[in-house]
């Protein structure tokens, strides 16, 4: 399927995507103003690390990096947390999070709230709590500067006192010499202890003096002026993304579901048969306009009409009906323009309105219906008598008459193929407005008594089962199927395109209402000018 298909796709389906778009915008709308907007403030911390000696960095030089991940698991947990929320009397544990970036020193430490001061009070408050948890730690080490020295001063006593207890033993003449070993041993034991916590004390001093780690803040947070979530752009831009994408999965959804013809390949696909003319489509509802700028439509039917003569010229074709597969089609109208433009090219042409249920040419000319098809195949009337000549030149019409109860009958008579019989020698062409064939079985039985058919398929509107079955059923018959007529349809796929000259030329019937100007006017003589220009204009082009 080419670009321009998906297009036509799209494009056919605007409704179902503008109406996508705008529900997706509207979601995002209305979660920006059902979300209550939170704020992020975030304070920046400086750790501040001594490595002491040489050998130390030697020994551990990932020190800072793994001290930064441990304080940023520390400022997040629960013990960090609940001491900012009773600090700052909060009723639940507050939103903390943390991030150390890359080859620095710093902390940033976040914390988010629905009010901006609040969220920055609680991230100075985790920073802060932060800082005091690692001063605890560091002074209740078993192994620091204080806690060695209080054991150093200890054991010195204790020395003090051993070797006191031993120089007054020893100086006595008449101690035990046992009490004397003893002593001596205890001394020993004393001045062993009191070393080796001297060099573990100094050397805590030195650690301690060289080596300690301080969180200082550096940069403390600010209330927000702005709201972190939600993000209104990102949620429209996410929702007009989505809107978009399921607009597009929606539309070819209902595309591949819709079974209607809107393209002219379509409507050969399903017909089977050529396409005689692509009428253009027309914004207006149906009237009968005399004369327009617009030269498409006028244009079209010339078309029709020169592939119709070609058809007749290979095979006759007097007698035709011009019927489809459902209602509203355009088939009446098709019939009314068609003869306009027969009757331009100097061609006299019979109207006979075979819709015996829902006529419309006598509404389309001005006509009285009191008298026509059903009068004379009943012998109420006699031909000349029912037959109504127009303002149009080489335009007569014979309409419906009135209803019968059972149109068939009547149809499918043999005075109808009588009627034909007769006509056939007053007229170059005539053309049979003849109800849908999915119906009724009007059409049905008029298809099996004309020279040909045509068949009216109304872009956008016809069905693709109701023109097969259409097609099939004339098939059946053994109809001869002129072709096809693409009501309101755009060119494609190769479908003659013609020039179009903006000259004063008849747009003559659009769709389906059909009170015309001219009778309405009350002035049928001007129906009868409009055609004498467009005839000269066909004169002019060297029409047939």
């Amino acid at each position: 399927m080419e670009l321009r298909a998906y297009a036509a796709i799209l494009c056919r389906r605007k409704w179902i995507v503008l109406l996508t778009v705008l529900t997706a915008l509207g979601v995002a709308v209305a979660a920006n103003r059902i979300i209550a907007p939170v704020y992020v403030a975030t304070a920046t911390a400086r750790v501040s690390v001594t490595s002491g000696s040489i050998d130390y960095v030697i020994r551990d030089p990932t020190y800072t990096d793994r001290l930064l991940n441990t304080y940023l698991t520390l400022v997040t947990s629960h013990s960090v947390r609940e001491q900012v929320a009773k600090e700052l009397n909060l009723n639940t544990l507050p939103e903390i999070s943390g991030t150390a970036p890359a080859n620095s020193e710093l902390l940033h430490v976040s914390a988010s709230h629905r009010d901006p001061a609040m969220a920055a009070a609680i991230a100075n408050a985790a920073t802060a709590a932060l800082a005091a948890q690692v001063e605890t730690a560091q002074q209740s080490n078993p192994e620091s500067a204080q806690a060695l020295g209080e054991d150093f001063a200890a054991a010195q006593q204790a020395l003090l006192d051993a070797r006191l207890k031993y120089e007054s033993l020893a100086s006595d003449p008449q101690a035990d010499p046992n009490d004397v070993a003893s002593a001596r041993i205890e001394l020993d034991l004393r001045q062993q202890e009191y070393s080796s916590l001297q060099t573990q004390y100094d050397r805590a001093r030195v650690t301690e003096a060289t080596r300690r780690d301080t969180i200082v803040l550096a940069d403390p947070a600010v209330p927000p002026e702005s709201p972190s979530s939600p993000n209104q752009l990102l949620n429209l831009a996410l929702g007009l993304g989505a809107g978009l994408v399921g607009a597009i999965g929606l539309a070819f959804l209902f595309e591949n579901l819709d079974d209607r013809l809107y393209t002219t390949g379509a409507i050969r696909r399903a017909a089977r048969v050529p396409i005689l003319a692509v009428i253009p489509r027309s914004g207006r509802r149906a009237r009968i306009l005399l004369v327009s700028a617009n030269a498409r439509l006028l244009e079209a039917f010339r078309w029709l009409r020169t592939n119709l003569l070609y058809q007749s010229a290979r095979q006759p074709l007097k007698t035709i009906v011009i019927t489809s597969s459902q209602r509203g089609e355009g088939r009446s109208t098709v019939t009314a323009n068609l003869a306009f433009v027969l009757a331009g090219a100097n061609r006299r042409v019979i109207i006979i309105d075979a819709d015996l249920r829902s006529p419309r040419q006598h509404q389309f000319f001005g006509l009285s219906n009191h008298c026509g098809l059903t009068s004379v195949l009943r012998d109420e009337a006699s031909v000349a008598d029912a037959l109504q000549t127009t303002t149009i030149p080489r335009i007569q019409v014979l309409t419906s008459g009135p209803e019968p109860s059972y149109p068939p009958e009547l149809l499918g008579s043999e005075r109808m193929r009588q009627l034909l019989t007769e006509l056939r020698a007053t007229a170059d062409l005539i053309l049979l407005d003849a109800p849908p064939l999915e119906q009724v079985a009007d059409a049905a039985i008029l298809a099996g008594i004309v020279d040909g058919v045509i068949l009216v398929v109304q872009s956008g509107r016809a069905r693709e089962g109701a023109v097969v079955a259409a097609i099939r059923k004339l098939d059946t018959l053994q109809a001869r199927v002129v072709g096809v007529v693409a009501n309101q349809a755009d060119a494609d796929d190769g479908e003659p395109a013609e020039s179009y000259d903006a000259v004063p030329t008849a747009r003559l019937i659009t769709h389906e209402n059909p009170t015309p100007v001219a009778v309405r006017n009350g002035r049928p003589s001007r129906l009868r000018q409009r055609f004498a220009e467009a005839e000269s204009e066909s004169s002019l082009r060297g029409d047939e």
